[in-house]
This record gives structure tokens, C-alpha cells and sequence, in this order.
């Protein structure tokens, strides 16, 4: 159940990231109407094309997630379980909350599906507004959402998922243009990559303020006493969390004040140096991507423990 629940949780990260990405970096910096592909099509067009199958699967992650939630909490074999999804589904507070997720999902789907057939700028705006909601929704159906809506608490956990996914999902999205920048060796390009970083690092700077505020005064929320990191599984996983969080941010912090200011000084013309820049990045970002993985497997893990252990 939680392998599913951490697909879920890492398609909707990526989402809200990605398209929050296209309105304030990607788009801005030109990066979306290069080439690739051998000039045949834009990057746009193929990122477009991500966006629409991780939906798919987001939302099919979610239905399977359902269907082993219901038989866990009903005591119910899954052979059995589909006959009671109904009931389920209309009397729980959960299930009520899994039907709101897809449908929003669903409108996500068919709001990239429109952009993978034509590009509209409407389209990329409503994925940012659905995939927001979305989180908004997580929000409501997780441990800060028990205590009520209209309270600091879950306006915290809200702003603290919007945060790192603005961070850990846009990093997931801009790795893709690096890859297909050093992969197709386009240095003609080099503006554009330059400034999509730039953009990017800016943005991924905020995030990781707002995420660390938030993540902190949530912990402080949330866990008690001291011991509670030491005595329980709750505790042990978010300290966990916390330490390949902090590597995270530290990467970022190495591209940040080294690896972009030198990616600045280079000129369109130094191929190899360039090329080599973009590669250390791209190292470095697969490495925070790769990390941000294991974030979000450990915050589904967190999901289905209790911080009163």
C-alpha cells in the first residue's frame, strides 16, 4: 500500500513542480521553443507528453492505492473488496477525499492532453491551478486535516507541500531540458539553458525558506517530546527526512553559488567547457532528484504512522 501511495504522492509532486515550472521558468526562458530530437520537435511538445502519461499513471496510482486502503482498514481479502468500494467510498471521510482527488486529477489529464494536441496557455494555467488544489486536498486528508481546516496547522502543512513541490518537483521537471541539452550537445542553446537555471535557482531558493520554516514549525507541532525521534518509527523516519533534506539543499546551494555563476561566464562558442558545466549539473541535480525520491517515499511512510507513535 505504501509503494502506491508514495507513486501517488510522487506524480502529484511532480506535477504541481512541472507546471509551476513552465509558467515562471521554463516558459520565460525560451527553453520550451528550442529544438531537439534532431530539430524535428520542440522541447516543449516532449515535455508535454511527460506531463499527460505521469497524470495517467498518477491517477491510476491512486485508484489502486484506494482499493488496498479499503481492504486494509476493512479487514476485507481483495478478492472481496471491490463489492463494498461503494459503501466505502460514500460513508468515509477518506474515500470522500479519494473521489475529490480524482476528479481533480482527472481534469489535469485533460487539461495536458489539450496542451500535448496544441499548446494553449489557458491549459498550462488550469494545471497549475488543479495540480495546487490537489495538494491543498493531500493537505486535508493528512494528519493536520484531522484537526480541522480553519486552523495555523494545516495552512502550514498546505504551504509546506506547495513549497516542496515547487522544489523537489521542479527539480524532477528541469532535469529533463538538461538531459536533452547535454545529451543533444546544443550549444546554440546556451542562453536559453542558462537562463532556465537562473530562473530556477531563484524559485528553488523561496521554496527552500518556506519549506524549512514550515517543515520546522510543523515538527514542533507534531512531535511532542524529544524522545519521539528516538523511540518510535514516526520519529526515526522524519529525522531521517530531515538529514536528505538538508543534503538536498545543500547541492542546491553548491549549483546556487558555484556551478550556475560559472555556467554565466561561459560564452555560446565554449563548446566543451560548456558542455561540461552542464554535465556537472545535470550530475548534481540527478543526485538531488534521486534523493528527492527517497524524501517522498519516507513522507508516504510518515503518512501511515502515527506522531504519537
Amino acid at each position: 500500500m505504501i509503494l502506491f501511495s508514495w507513486l501517488f504522492f510522487t506524480g502529484v509532486i511532480f506535477l504541481a513542480g512541472a507546471y509551476a515550472s513552465r509558467v515562471y521558468v521554463t516558459g520565460p526562458s525560451g527553453a520550451e521553443v528550442c529544438f531537439t530530437d534532431g530539430r524535428n520537435t520542440y522541447f516543449r511538445e516532449t515535455v508535454t507528453k511527460y506531463i499527460f502519461l505521469i497524470s495517467f499513471l498518477t491517477l491510476l496510482a491512486n485508484a489502486i492505492h484506494f482499493v488496498l486502503h479499503c481492504a486494509v482498514m476493512t479487514e476485507t481479502p481483495l478478492n472481496e473488496v471491490f463489492s463494498i468500494l461503494p459503501v466505502y467510498i460514500t460513508k468515509t471521510k477518506y474515500g470522500r477525499f479519494t473521489i475529490l482527488r480524482t476528479v481533480i486529477l482527472a481534469a489535469i489529464i485533460a487539461v495536458s492532453f489539450v496542451s500535448v494536441m496544441k499548446e494553449r496557455k489557458w491549459a498550462t494555467l488550469s494545471g497549475v491551478v488543479f495540480s495546487l488544489l490537489l495538494l491543498v486536498v493531500i493537505a486535508m486528508s493528512g494528519h493536520q486535516g484531522t484537526r480541522g481546516y480553519m486552523n495555523f496547522p494545516f495552512f502550514l502543512d498546505a504551504l509546506h507541500l506547495i513549497a516542496v513541490s515547487l522544489w523537489i518537483g521542479g527539480i524532477i521537471f528541469i532535469r529533463f531540458f538538461l538531459v536533452a541539452f547535454v545529451k543533444g550537445a546544443y550549444m546554440e542553446f546556451w542562453r536559453n539553458l542558462t537562463a532556465l537555471v537562473n530562473r530556477f535557482s531563484r524559485l528553488a531558493t523561496y521554496c527552500v525558506f518556506i519549506a524549512a520554516l514550515t517543515g520546522m514549525l510543523l515538527t514542533y507541532v507534531n512531535v511532542k517530546e524529544f524522545p519521539v525521534f528516538m523511540d518510535t518509527a514516526y520519529g526515526i523516519a522524519l529525522l531521517v527526512k530531515i538529514l536528505l533534506v538538508g543534503i538536498i539543499a545543500l547541492i542546491g546551494a553548491m549549483n546556487k553559488f558555484s556551478v550556475i555563476p560559472h555556467m554565466n561566464e561561459i560564452k555560446a562558442v565554449e563548446r566543451a567547457e560548456g558542455l561540461a558545466r552542464g554535465s556537472r549539473l545535470l550530475h548534481l541535480m540527478t543526485i538531488e532528484a534521486g534523493l528527492g525520491f527517497v524524501v517522498l517515499l519516507l513522507t508516504s511512510i510518515l503518512t501511515h504512522l502515527s506522531p504519537e507513535g
